[in-house]
C-alpha cells in the first residue's frame, strides 16, 4: 500500500472556505481496504471525507480524491 495511490470518486456534500466534505462512492474494495477508517468514521453507513478544496468546488459537483499510500500514515495523526 506504501507505493500505491488510493482514488474515490464522490459528490461535494458542504464545501466553505476551502474544505470540502466529499461523500464517497461504495465500492466492492471498502471492506478489504485498510484506509476505511478515514473515510468512514464511527458506524455510519456513509462513507465521506474532509479535504482541502483548492478547486472552489460546489455542492453536488462530482469529485475525484487521491492520496499516496505514503501519506495515509501522516494524514491519520
Amino acid at each position: 500500500m506504501y507505493n500505491e495511490e488510493l482514488t474515490e470518486e464522490g459528490i461535494v456534500k458542504e464545501s466553505k472556505d476551502g474544505i470540502a466534505t466529499v461523500v464517497i462512492s461504495n465500492s466492492d474494495n471498502c471492506d478489504e481496504c485498510t484506509a476505511k477508517l478515514y473515510c468512514k468514521p464511527g458506524n455510519t453507513k456513509q462513507r465521506s471525507l474532509t479535504v482541502n478544496d483548492p478547486l472552489g468546488v460546489n455542492v453536488g459537483d462530482s469529485v475525484k480524491v487521491s492520496i499516496k499510500g505514503s501519506q495515509i500514515l501522516r494524514v491519520s495523526f
